[in-house]
């Protein structure tokens, strides 16, 4: 690497003959040795804005299924990765017997980088991005990674590690620019499960506040840690219509399949097998269940995760399933109301 030195003010590199910072013009007399450099703190938060670039299809002739192409922002050429197995992306000496891309030598941001700060990984035809516990962290979308968790890649993807943005390349068997993800759509009922002590009300802004507004929440996050577990990059949950209808309540939404089913599967099931402990025992037990429902739906969702992934899923899950889990609203797919118990009044 040529002889480089980072102005103090912007924290960009320049050349090791100039004096000042060809960026700010800070005086560059002071910034001590060229090449100290340290991992720094730095605040990331990606923009808000389309995040996907064009800039895949000119590289796309140059890429075999097993190569991966990395469009770092402002660089001048592409970084292309034949035979792609693992490659860690850091910055400074390439750690021994491992494939590394020195981002300090494209990009002239590189405080935020961490010398062991990501890595890309492929594995039955697919590419997997995982943060390796970086200081300022690593980001997919505008979403960031769960540390030690693999995140699959889709081409035109954008990443940032720490400040340095970049967009990923490779071919998929489609075309290079990924198609949308369809819009999934479904209506859904929500109904109060002790009908002694909340009978159903007018659908007033307190009852949305008090009831609706937090089942909805929980079920959003749960979403989204079901995306964050299985690599996928996550879309929110989008509201369309709710009413009040016949005692309960019909909310039409999309891109929440995957939760309803699993409370359909898994919560509501464990709500009814566990009515009476609900309602008799304290909150340190309940949790204790809680924790072991938690536990078999990460299983379900993620069987092939390490332990410690496993383990991160588990606890990523508890919050909002301990929301679901203990609701007075009862969730039924499809728009179709039903029987439920009747708790006592003092619950």
């Amino acid at each position: 690497m040529d002889n480089f030195q980072i102005c103090p003010a912007c924290q960009r590199k320049n050349t090791g003959d100039v004096i000042h910072c060809i960026y700010c013009g800070t005086s560059l007399k002071a910034s001590g040795s060229p090449k100290t450099i340290t991992t720094k703190g730095v605040h990331i938060t990606p923009a808000d804005s389309a995040v996907q670039a064009s800039g895949c299809a000119k590289v796309y002739a140059q890429l075999s299924e097993d190569s991966l192409a990395l469009l770092v922002e402002k660089a001048e050429e592409p970084v292309i990765i034949n035979h792609v197995t693992s490659v860690i992306l850091g910055r400074g000496e390439q750690p021994p017997g491992v494939e590394f891309v020195d981002l300090a030598e494209i990009s002239d941001m590189i405080l935020g980088i961490s010398r062991q700060h990501a890595r890309i990984i492929r594995g039955d035809g697919i590419f997997w991005l995982e943060d390796m516990h970086s200081t300022n962290g690593t980001w997919l979308n505008r979403k960031r990674l769960v540390p030690g968790v693999p995140y699959s890649l889709a081409t035109n993807d954008a990443v940032w590690f720490g400040p340095v943005k970049l967009t990923v390349c490779f071919r998929n068997g489609q075309d290079v620019v990924e198609k949308p993800r369809p819009v999934r759509e479904m209506t859904i009922t929500l109904q109060s499960r002790n009908t002694l002590a909340l009978p159903m009300q007018p659908l007033s802004p307190d009852y949305l506040l008090k009831y609706v507004a937090p089942y909805m929440d929980a079920l959003a996050v749960m979403q989204q840690v079901i995306d964050d577990c299985q690599g996928k990059t996550a879309v929110p949950i989008r509201i369309y219509h709710i009413k009040d209808q016949h005692q309960a309540i019909i909310i039409h939404l999309e891109e929440a399949n995957e939760v309803i089913s699993l409370v359909d599967t898994f919560i509501t099931p464990w709500r009814d097998t566990h009515f009476h402990t609900l309602q008799t025992s304290d909150q340190a037990d309940i949790i204790k269940l809680l924790k072991e429902l938690a536990d078999l739906l990460a299983q379900a969702l993620t069987p092939n995760l390490s332990e410690t992934a496993h383990d991160a899923c588990t606890k990523a899950i508890l919050p909002a399933l301990h929301t679901l889990a203990t609701s007075q609203l009862d969730l039924i797919p499809n728009n179709d109301p039903k029987e439920t118990n009747t708790l006592p009044a003092n619950n």
